[in-house]
């Protein structure tokens, strides 16, 4: 019986270190914008679950060859919080090119302060830093545009950089994100 185990642990290990190595350098992205979002409201829903609303005033995307999108109302994060205090994100927004075009933007993602200290750091109100939290979104996007139609068949995955939550300091809750196109 002892052989067996052995064998299943070593067989084990062996697919283990197969699935590792072919996942490594796979996936590529590119930078394609970085969004910063004023939020303005904590609106309670429900237990565990407020909406948190975005200010378009002063709200951008700027993608990386330098073009500015506005963000627009209705943007809005159905925010879930677990039990164990982890942020399930559920946002939905809309943006308006510089030629116009209207774009839907969802993205979905996980949120959390990494240790004690971070999370003391995020009850405060204190600006937030990407190595303060883990805090990843998944991003789709779509538009009827035709000179941006690409955006309707690929995939963004999201990082916040910087957060500033409400707080009684008065200074201005916002949001920032780099995204990243899947290639």
């Amino acid at each position: 019986m002892k052989i067996i185990n052995i064998i299943c642990i070593s067989l084990f290990t062996s697919l283990l270190s197969i699935s590792v190595a072919y996942s490594d350098g796979h996936i590529k992205i590119k930078h394609f914008a970085t969004a910063k979002l004023y939020l303005t409201a904590i609106m309670p829903t429900g237990d565990r679950e407020p909406i948190v609303t975005v200010d378009p005033k002063g709200s951008y995307i700027e993608t990386a060859d330098g073009a500015k999108w506005a963000a627009l109302e209705p943007c809005a994060d159905w925010l879930y919080i677990q039990a164990s205090g982890v942020f399930n994100l559920d946002v939905r927004c809309t943006a308006q090119t510089e030629d116009g075009a209207f774009v839907k933007i969802n993205y979905k993602g996980r949120a959390y302060p990494i240790n004690d200290a971070a999370a003391e750091k995020f009850g405060a109100g204190e600006l937030m830093k990407s190595e303060d939290m883990y805090f990843y979104t998944a991003v789709t996007m779509t538009t009827m545009s035709e000179k941006y139609s690409w955006i309707n068949s690929t995939m963004f995955v999201g990082e916040m950089t910087e957060l500033q939550f409400f707080n009684d300091k008065g200074e201005r809750p916002y949001v920032v994100y780099k995204w990243y196109q899947m290639q």
